[in-house]
């Protein structure tokens, strides 16, 4: 009983270490970006060797890939739930979501910051080509379940049956990012930012019921 208690405390003490350096790791990658931060830098703020870093993490690639990975999984376990739970309402589904993510965005500063990085803070630098493909294939998963929500409202009825998915998902996704990136370059622009995103979650919705445009075989000629 004492060495299973004894396991448990290390286990504990290397958890926390992990987490110590990945909260440091969102500090300085916000703070400097992520060419110009060290793993030497990371250590001092997070209160650790170097070596401890290497304990945990192979390298400065895989601690960021681990610290986008640690808000980005909660985030993609609630779109996959309200996928697989959107048989009898999909729209009402994504919208429960929808606020759920912009929750976490205003008062998960975990979330808020790797958010910030990975839109403000990454140079596109041949060092960095790894995170051009991280953000590739997090969009991709992120379209594959939207895509997924939204032909289940067209099964019911919820949206037309003749709606330009593919369109749809792209215009949802550059919507959404488009307003987080401003928001965090401009705070001060939204009163609400949480209803500010509600209000164009529901236009975004109208925009997909009724424009012609986002239809399969959309009306020829410009406007």
């Amino acid at each position: 009983m004492a060495s299973r208690s004894k396991e448990n405390i290390q286990k504990k003490k290397a958890a926390d270490t992990r987490n110590s350096i990945l909260d440091a790791a969102e500090d300085v990658f916000n703070d400097r970006g992520y060419s110009k931060t060290s793993l030497n830098e990371i250590a001092l703020v997070a209160g650790v060797t170097r070596g401890a870093i290497y304990w945990h993490f192979k390298n400065k690639e895989d601690l960021f890939n681990e610290m986008c990975e640690r808000v980005r999984t909660p985030m993609r376990e609630q779109l996959e739930k309200a996928v697989a739970d959107s048989a009898g309402n999909p729209i009402s589904q994504l919208r429960r979501t929808h606020d759920y993510i912009m929750q976490e965005m205003v008062n998960n500063p975990h979330y808020r910051k790797v958010v910030e990085i990975l839109l403000l803070k990454c140079e596109h630098t041949s060092e960095a080509t790894h995170i051009l493909q991280n953000k590739r294939d997090w969009r991709n998963s992120v379209s594959d379940l939207l895509q997924t929500a939204l032909e289940n409202a067209k099964r019911q009825g919820e949206l037309p049956e003749d709606l330009d998915v593919a369109m749809a998902v792209d215009m949802m996704f550059s919507s959404f990012w488009g307003m987080i990136g401003d928001w965090l370059v401009s705070p001060g622009r939204y009163q609400d930012i949480r209803q500010h995103a509600r209000r164009r979650h529901k236009a975004m919705f109208d925009l997909l019921r009724f424009s012609p445009h986002l239809r399969m075989n959309p009306p020829e000629g410009v406007f």
